[in-house]
């Protein structure tokens, strides 16, 4: 171990402690179980150390050797002396059965069905280190061969082979030409030690056994709950006599659970739990396509990859479903050679097959795949299995973190995966939930803490500097502030809050991890409040549109009330009328409203679809085709944000083709995008907007119709551009209407906010003052068009204040303070500095926190993020606690616990 990488020594020991964990969960190991289960590993580089622990275990010396290097792991701390303690609890435990454990590991390796065959090869898989592990091993074999041949001699006598390695390895055990380790000899053929599962007669089809098939069913199936309709359907199809289907399809996307719910029906099925005398293999069908260009093994005997489908396969029938994962591949170039035996293999001989694939839309419909196998759908699952699911790994994570997981939290993780992600896989999920519960691990609490603290020292250095060189009390202040912050995490370091994981902690870190849904994540407690906040904002942000707000309002009460139907889109609004109105604006405020953050907004600007070819870029171009890969503009952004505003800006400009889309999408919530890969849209609102009747509308309003001779009128107009069945998918057509003056000059007034107080603001000046007459100055000189809407009034605001504003911050160093006056019948701006409210000097803390910040402040003190982290642990460990050395390996007690400055 010491010849490998730290990185590699580092990832060592965190499998020695899983692997130890797992030993400590239930009754005691006799050494037989105890072999099957450090060997029998999902991971190889899990079962490698797993045998590396056996070896230890049999052998004093080399669990002594291996205890001090992992205590030396550079850069383990921690991790390296619990491993070694680990290995010291486990030699404890087996002190007694150093003999019964290699009896076992002989016996195991005799055998062709044990999980021990790939013993060696496992160990000596990575080529780091491969000289060191070999010598290792045989040096530990040597010194044990005593026993190991007391063993081996209870079979037949040994088969003699070429050269005199067999000899010096009396165990039987000697290095191939590949520098791994097989056994020869008295324990049957070659092939069948290296990890055959079947015992062929021919020893060149164990190998093809051995090589090309895993059995799921001796996996360690992981936790498994819900999925009981597939599992009942998959077996029902498996167990079918004389039947045409009797393969599966087992369709669904990455994380959805298809292998999970494989392994957990093989693993039922060993147990007796289900009824089906079959067992299950897994084919690797790279390895497979390898063997197609193998020349024959010897005169008379078939190719490799002949072999497989003449003898191998059909050997199988009877009692075993071959599981090909990655299906999809088979559909690559080149495959052929091998659809065409399995073909054979389904019709001929009735093998049963399990393929997994993400989508059957590149699936031909007359394929013989579909012809000899029934479809399973594997979706998501609904919101109670998946707390389901995620209740399966709580005791499990538990066990491993030390942290206590809140029913509430699992509530909240999948709550925020169905209403603000959309993303209820079954995978993603309980990978937030490892994040979620290892985040309030104590060690990963200590671990963050002596990261912030060391931050601290380096922010506390500048912030000494800074002081030393203005004297200003805020400095100061800011000095004593990130002292008390430093306190409080030397606090937290010493002793980490008890493990629990809470709702609130879900959602700080699920924020962390979705960074585009935070403010929706953050808020999602608040969900119904905050979306009839903004109900109230929108209507003044929108200047003007009474009744399209209302319509928005009141789509936003039904989602608040949970009242929506689950169908289609959330909300569908066509809006129609002249340009300027606040069509856009009414658009992007309801995606601040509903999503927490306007640039959530999905903008599609419907004049780039106006010819047939262009509207592949919404859902992304069919397989073949340029930009295949690419994927839609509309589908993947909905995908990565399934709980925001679309907008089909100019809707009227679009091909007709782009209609035939949203009909499905307005329909059902779905669109299947070029890849044959399903979207969902439940969570969305779809917004559209057209200038279609602008001239009619701004004729109609300016005569004094009512909103509804308006409406009827706009009616018939779009009835003559839309098809019946595209209107008849709307909820809310709306009619906006010009704007009046008054409309306007308060439409001034949040341009003045959004272009100039903003700005000011978030560099520390202000706008102090505007008076009243700027804006019918602004009104009467460029910023009221009734035929443009509010652009005018923007732009006007921009050339006669923002662009002064701008003058001005660029004549002053500091912050400023600006008003806007009328002079001279003229927009006049001024200003002056900003006069900051005098600091005040905060008191120094009793105790040692407020020696340690007198002493950081002396003008003699050293300041080096070093030096001010020296001089903290000095305080809080004075010499005369570690005077007799008690102390020196402690954890630095708070500078504020006791010591008067």
């Amino acid at each position: 171990m010491a010849g490998l990488p730290a990185a590699v020594q580092l990832k060592l020991a965190q499998d020695i402690n899983k692997l130890a964990f797992q030993l400590r969960q239930g009754p005691a190991l006799g050494p037989e179980q105890l072999v099957a289960k450090l060997t029998g590993q999902t991971d190889e580089a899990q079962s490698s150390v797993g045998q590396m622990l056996l070896l230890a275990l049999t052998d004093p010396e080399a669990r002594e050797e291996l205890g001090v290097q992992l205590q030396n792991i550079p850069g383990g701390g921690d991790i390296g002396r619990q491993a070694a303690a680990n290995l010291s609890g486990l030699a404890s435990v087996y002190s007694n059965s150093p003999f019964d454990i290699l009896v076992a590991m002989a016996q195991g390796i005799s055998k062709p069905s044990s999980s021990l065959s790939a013993f060696f090869d496992g160990l000596f898989a990575s080529p780091d280190g491969v000289e060191t592990h070999r010598n290792a091993v045989l040096d530990v074999l040597d010194r044990s061969k005593g026993i190991l041949d007391a063993v081996v001699k209870q079979s037949a006598p040994p088969t003699p082979i070429a050269g005199s390695e067999a000899e010096s390895h009396p165990s039987g055990l000697v290095p191939s030409a590949q520098g791994k380790l097989v056994f020869v000899g008295s324990m049957g053929n070659v092939a069948a030690k290296q990890g055959a599962i079947d015992n062929f007669p021919n020893e060149e089809h164990s190998r093809l056994m051995a090589s090309l098939f895993t059995d799921i069913s001796a996996v360690e199936a992981r936790p498994f709950a819900g999925r009981s309709r597939q599992a009942s359907e998959l077996l029902a199809v498996l167990s079918r006599r004389d039947a045409q289907k009797s393969s599966v399809l087992l369709i669904g996307s990455l994380g959805v659970g298809r292998t999970a719910l494989i392994e957990h029906v093989a693993a039922a099925v060993k147990a007796g739990t289900y009824e089906l005398n079959r067992r299950f293999l897994e084919l690797d069908l790279p390895k497979l396509a390898g063997l197609y260009s193998q020349p024959s093994p010897a005169a008379g005997m078939d190719p490799p990859f002949e072999a497989f489908f003449n003898s191998v396969l059909p050997a199988l029938s009877r009692d075993t479903v071959v599981v090909i994962r990655g299906a999809e591949r088979l559909l690559a170039p080149g495959a052929n050679r091998i659809l065409d035996r399995l073909e054979k293999a389904m019709e001929r001989d009735s093998q049963r097959f399990i393929f997994t694939l993400e989508s059957d839309a590149a699936l031909p419909k007359e394929h013989f795949l579909r012809k000899f196998s029934e479809r399973i759908n594997l979706d998501r699952p609904e919101p109670q299995e998946a707390m389901q699911m995620l209740l399966a790994h709580k005791a499990r994570l538990e066990a491993a973190s030390g942290v206590s997981i809140l029913d509430a939290a699992i509530e909240e993780l999948v709550g925020i995966a169905r209403n603000i992600l959309n993303r209820l896989h079954p995978q993603e999920l309980v990978d937030n939930m490892v994040r979620a519960v290892f985040s309030r691990a104590q060690v990963a609490q200590r671990n963050a803490a002596q990261a912030a603290a060391s931050d601290l020292y380096s922010q506390i250095s500048l912030a000494t500097a800074k002081y030393r060189r203005t004297g200003a009390a805020k400095d100061f202040n800011e000095v004593l502030d990130l002292a008390q912050k430093l306190d409080a995490e030397q606090a937290r370091l010493a002793s980490p809050a008890p493990g629990e994981l809470s709702a609130r902690m879900v959602q700080e870190l699920l924020a962390k991890i979705y960074p585009e849904q935070a403010n929706s994540i953050l808020n999602n407690m608040d969900y119904k409040k905050r979306l009839l906040d903004g109900i109230t904002k929108i209507g003044e942000r929108v200047i003007g549109q009474d009744v399209a707000v209302k319509e928005v309002g009141a789509t936003l009460r039904t989602i608040a009330a949970g009242m929506d139907n689950g169908k289609g889109p959330r909300g569908s609004f066509l809006l129609l009328g002249p340009t300027g109105v606040g069509k856009t604006e009414l658009a992007r405020a309801l995606a601040e409203a509903y999503s927490g953050d306007e640039n959530l907004l999905v903008r599609l600007d419907m004049s780039e679809y106006m010819e047939k070819h262009e509207t592949s870029k919404l859902i992304g171009a069919p397989p073949g085709y340029a930009g295949y890969e690419e994927g839609g503009r509309l589908t993947e952004a909905v995908a990565k944000r399934p709980g925001s505003v679309v907008l089909f800006d100019e809707i009227e400009k679009a091909h007709p083709e782009v209609f035939n889309s949203l009909l499905q999408l307005l329909d059902d919530g779905r669109l299947t995008d070029g890849k044959g890969k399903t979207v969902d849209f439940t969570k969305t609102i779809v917004f559209m907007t057209s200038n279609l009747a602008s001239k009619l509308i701004s004729d109609m309003y300016a005569e004094g119709k009512s909103n509804e001779e308006i409406r009827a009128e706009v009616q018939r107009v779009l009835e003559e551009k839309f098809k019946p069945e595209f209107l008849n998918r709307i909820n809310v057509v709306a009619v906006v209407t010009p704007l009046s003056r008054a409309h306007i000059l308060n439409i001034g007034k949040l341009q003045i906010k959004k272009q100039v107080a903003g700005p000011l603001a978030r560099q520390g000046s202000r706008l102090e003052y505007v008076d009243d007459q700027v804006l019918e100055y602004a009104a009467d000189n460029g910023g009221f068009d009734p035929r443009y809407g509010a652009r005018p009034m923007a732009r006007t605001i921009g050339r006669l204040i923002k662009d002064p504003v701008t003058d001005n911050v660029l004549a002053h160093e500091g912050n400023i303070e600006v008003s806007v006056d009328m002079k001279d019948g003229k927009v006049a701006v001024t200003s002056r500095p900003k006069i900051e409210p005098g600091a005040v000097k905060k008191p120094l803390p009793r105790g040692k926190l407020g020696a340690w910040v007198k002493r950081v402040l002396d003008p003699g003190a050293e300041m080096s993020p070093e030096a001010i982290k020296a001089s903290y642990e000095t305080f809080a460990n004075p010499p005369d606690q570690v005077r007799g050395g008690g102390q020196r390996n402690k954890q630095p007690q708070r500078a504020s616990e006791t010591l008067e400055p």
